[in-house]
């Protein structure tokens, strides 16, 4: 699948939308750095940043889905601007109505946490249904622990359990940790300690700490039995 700034559309050169994707990258995740600079360094990042969302902003409102999920992350995470949640939802729907798998995900997070809006559950569902139906595993994973939790839907061990084995396949390590503790009482699965083990390995291998400590405290004595011959 091609990169996001290959995406955007036409009315800005190659080496412009090059420059306004990797600006806007760096403004999401420098802003923890912000208080190093001096006060002619700040003027002229604030500036750069000003031009970048001007660009971003004329890209977004002529339909380009993948400005619309940058600009709705930027507003979501108050990078470079000020943190505006209904902001954030408003771009992030003009980018998920197109299919955007990320904007979608983010959607769920701005319902099911209630991020400028009365929280709703069975929105957040509905997003990040979308979202996991194409294979976003972050997606998975939150709809997992919907069931899980019975937030917006119905609770179901099961259906829970499933979502979490889609992520966890996909390599989300709170999910493996998941699937390793589930195997591990029966929640949802037949249970099965040796497949308990082999999640929370695969979970403790991504530094996962409750899987590392889940392993100390409750495996380490059957490992030998699990891995003789």
């Amino acid at each position: 699948m091609k990169s996001r700034f290959y995406r955007f559309k036409h009315h800005f050169s190659y080496i412009e939308k090059w420059v306004i994707f990797n600006v806007v990258f760096l403004t999401i995740s420098a802003s923890s750095f912000a208080q190093t600079l001096t006060t002619a360094e700040t003027s002229d990042r604030d500036s750069q940043h000003t031009q970048t969302h001007q660009k971003l902003l004329s890209l977004a409102e002529n339909g380009d889905r993948d400005a619309q999920y940058n600009l709705g992350r930027i507003y979501l995470q108050g990078a470079g601007t000020h943190q505006d949640y209904q902001a954030a939802r408003k771009w992030f729907m003009r980018a998920a109505e197109k299919d955007d798998a990320g904007a979608q995900y983010n959607l769920g997070n701005i319902y099911k946490n209630g991020l400028g809006i009365q929280q709703d559950c069975k929105q957040a569902y509905y997003w990040y249904k979308k979202a996991a139906d194409r294979h976003y595993s972050p997606a998975e994973y939150a709809l997992a622990t919907l069931f899980s939790t019975g937030c917006g839907v119905q609770q179901n061990p099961y259906k829970a359990t499933d979502w979490f084995l889609k992520a966890a396949q996909n390599g989300i390590p709170q999910a493996q940790y998941q699937i390793g503790y589930r195997y591990y009482n029966g929640t949802g699965i037949q249970r099965n300690r040796k497949k308990a083990y082999e999640w929370m390995e695969k979970a403790a291998k991504q530094d996962h700490f409750p899987a590392l400590i889940f392993l100390k405290e409750h495996l380490n004595k059957e490992l030998q039995t699990y891995r003789s011959p």
